[in-house]
């Protein structure tokens, strides 16, 4: 495969180039290579191919491959965006909320992340429930967020599932749902996402939306201690130390 996409994008094929740019990201079928990544996304970018503007506006931003550059990062996301690509509006939408390459502009920002998220891109409305989670002084700002995650999570969208779930938890946007919150913090676990792990064991600790079970919570506490979550660690270590649930160590 390696061979044939580098003969295409010699011909200037930007699908090539951008599927190349991949495996080298990636090491896949070939040794991984940042920089060589960077390179065919640019090659493709300047072809006009939305997602490789999108992925070499990444690099851009991320600093991978090439140095970080967010005047460059803002540049590709914007080109990227003429397509109405729900992955480069979202990414603008960040650098204009938090002034990064671009002057801050928040009502720039709110308009990105809204035509995002409108195409159904789950990040997008995970990105605009945190934009009206922070904007206090928008009108009906809570519950704007909570509707904006409740869309996302609908998607699997993890990280909205852990704010949708302290909204229920904290009865913040939403009426207070201790147990939706736990199934919520519990969907997003079953997806790996570490941060539920912590979060369910908590839970479990001390008996939000389920019943007290602390086998249970040490069990979720070490998942997410092996993947290195420190939350998770240190609230391990307490049960441990005063020996709750389990031998005292």
């Amino acid at each position: 495969a390696v061979s044939f996409y580098e003969q295409a994008a010699k011909l200037d094929c930007a699908d090539a180039e951008y599927e190349l740019a991949q495996l080298y990201q990636a090491g896949v079928g070939v040794a991984k290579d940042e920089k060589k990544a960077a390179y065919y996304f640019e090659l493709a970018a300047m072809l006009e191919h939305a997602e490789a503007q999108n992925a070499i506006g990444d690099c851009f931003y991320y600093g991978q491959g090439v140095p970080r550059n967010y005047k460059k990062a803002v540049y590709w996301y914007q080109e990227a965006s003429l397509e109405n690509y729900p992955p480069a509006l979202t990414s603008l939408a960040l650098c204009y909320d938090y002034g990064q390459g671009v002057d801050q502009d928040i009502e720039k920002a709110r308009h990105l992340y809204q035509v995002a998220a409108r195409q159904g891109y789950r990040h997008g409305q995970f990105c605009l429930g945190y934009f009206y989670e922070r904007h206090e002084e928008i009108k009906y700002y809570a519950y704007r967020s909570s509707y904006w995650y409740k869309q996302a999570s609908k998607q699997n969208e993890v990280q909205a599932m852990i704010a949708l779930g302290y909204f229920y938890e904290t009865g913040f946007g939403v009426k207070k749902n201790q147990n939706k919150a736990f199934q919520l913090y519990q969907k997003a676990a079953a997806l790996n996402y570490v941060p539920a792990m912590c979060n369910v064991a908590y839970c479990y600790e001390t008996g939000i939306g389920t019943e007290v079970d602390i086998k249970q919570a040490i069990h979720y506490y070490q998942q997410a201690a092996i993947e290195g979550y420190p939350r998770a660690m240190c609230n391990l270590a307490y049960l441990y130390e005063f020996g709750i649930g389990t031998t005292q160590d």
